[in-house]
């Protein structure tokens, strides 16, 4: 089984994108170890949530709340520091956005495999 790779959109020497970027959330937070690692358990406290509610827009054939939830989903990531989950969320949100239907559910795999990818590597550094 091959795994999604995940790079910036019309870059092809960028290479794949880091699932964790955690130099960008601490400067986001000021270096603020205590309030980085609040900021991850909050989003990892809402991921499976957020997760089943893009699944469900799929299921629903709901172009309109696939974009919403993965437009939510996206910005939730990327403030995070999950840089490769937030690029395919923000694929799933532009497909949403056209009304691409297959498209998004074609993407859905890769989202969960970085989600799975952000988690490791979160459990891994505890």
């Amino acid at each position: 089984m091959t795994e999604p790779t995940t790079k910036l959109a019309g870059t092809a020497a960028a290479g794949p994108l880091p699932v964790f970027d955690r130099e960008a959330l601490l400067e986001r937070l000021f270096g603020d170890e205590q309030t980085a690692s609040l900021v991850l358990q909050v989003f990892l406290e809402d991921a499976d949530g957020q997760m089943r509610k893009v699944q469900e827009a799929l299921d629903s054939d709901d172009a309109r709340q696939v974009r919403f939830q993965s437009h939510t989903l996206h910005g939730a990531a990327a403030n995070v520091g999950a840089l490769a989950l937030a690029h395919v969320a923000a694929g799933m949100e532009l497909a949403g956005s056209r009304g691409d239907l297959p498209e998004a559910r074609a993407q859905f795999p890769g989202l969960e495999f970085e989600m799975t990818r952000f988690k490791t590597i979160l459990q891994a550094g505890s």
